[in-house]
Order: C-alpha cells, then structure tokens, then sequence
C-alpha cells in the first residue's frame, strides 16, 4: 500500500504522505474499499501550480486512518464507476478544482446549483413531485429535498445542499487563536459535534494533553 497510516487525532506531516499515480491511486482506492475500508476525505489543493488529490480512508475494525495522494491534470477515469461511495466526492473535487472525473454517471454541482438543476425526473401518469426546502423548522440546516412519488410510495428523493454559503474556512484563517464559538456555529444541528472535533484538531496540532484530573474518583 502507497499510504501512511495514522490515527484520529494525530499529526502528520504533508511531506510524509506518498504521492502516486491517480491511475495507481485509484487502482488501490477500489481495492481497499472493497477490503472493508471507507472513504471518509477525498479533497484537493492547489500546490506549486498543481492540483493535488488527497484521499483518506477508514480501517472502523483496526481504528486506523489511511492518506495518500496524487497530482491530477485536467482529467482522470472516474472511481465511482467501480465504488459508488465516491459519487459525492468526485462531483465536489470536479466542482471546486475543474479536474472531470471521466465516466461519472452522476456528475452534476454540489454547492453551486443553477437554477436550471437538473433534477432526477420519474415519468409515469400518476407520478407527482414533492418539493420540500430550503426553508426549515428549528436548527435543521438548508437543503432542497425532491421527493418522486406515487401515491405514498416514494420512488426517489434527490437532496440539492448549499444554500448557505457563509466563508467559514476562511474566517477560521482572519480570526487568530482558539476560536471555538465558530466552530459551533458551523450547523445548529451538529453545535456539539463540531466544537469536540475542533477542540481535538487543535488539541493535536499544538501538541496539547488535557489533564484526565476530572475523570479520577
């Protein structure tokens, strides 16, 4: 395996990830995959004039986390084809970085929609369509939801995400030090789950061991 492996909650440097061929890379990508690990971070980067890929996948039985990486041009075959868990992932990649997954069966925006989305059709007499979004009730955060049905049976549902375009990563770079009240104001449903994942990121980055004082009896 071209991978370094790691942990939740460990640093490593950039340098230390190997860099592979996207065909090698996507090649091993299916075959760990259909090995029981899950991709869990498929994102790019803008590196010396390049675009670099970085995939991270999940080993859930070992508790361990894989990275690799590859320099990608203007296209390469997509891995969708082959597992469909990387569908989202690619559509993202392609949408921020141009680099087309050829052969996606799937490839339409992720965030930046159009008003002439493309939305999934059903044809049938008796088909209907339920719209339901963006607007919601509570914390629940915005998202289009178009429900093809017949009578109470539901034959697909196609979610369009992305209203909500508010810089976050880019005020996490302006607002110097521990910023946590941003972190949890990423969702109002997921306030405590990103503040935690926050408070871990920047616990391993500096290098910072909290005291397990409040745990003893």
């Amino acid at each position: 395996m071209n991978w370094i492996s790691t942990e939740n909650n460990n640093v490593i440097n950039t340098n230390d990830i190997p860099v592979v061929d996207i065909t090698e890379l996507r090649q091993d990508v299916i075959k760990q995959i259909s090995q029981n690990k899950r991709v869990i971070g498929f994102f790019g980067n803008n590196e010396n004039s390049q675009t670099k890929l970085y995939v991270v996948l999940a080993d859930d039985e070992n508790s361990k986390l894989f990275v690799s990486s590859s320099v990608v041009e203007t296209s390469y075959e997509s891995i969708t084809q082959e597992t469909p868990s990387l569908h989202m992932f690619e559509r993202e990649f392609f949408e921020e970085f141009g680099v087309e997954p050829l052969g996606h069966p799937w490839l339409k925006p992720v965030r930046n929609h159009k008003k002439d989305y493309p939305f999934f059709k059903v044809d049938g007499e008796e088909v209907h369509e339920v719209a339901v979004g963006p607007i919601h009730a509570g914390i629940i955060e915005p998202g289009h939801f178009r429900f093809m049905c017949n009578g109470e049976k539901v034959y697909e549902l196609e979610i369009k995400l992305g209203y909500q375009h508010r810089n976050i990563e880019q005020m996490f770079l302006q607002n110097k030090g521990f910023n946590s009240c941003l972190a949890e104001s990423i969702a109002g449903d997921t306030v405590i789950g990103h503040s935690l994942a926050y408070s871990l990121a920047m616990e391993a980055l500096l290098n910072v061991e909290i005291s397990d004082k409040n745990n003893r009896s």
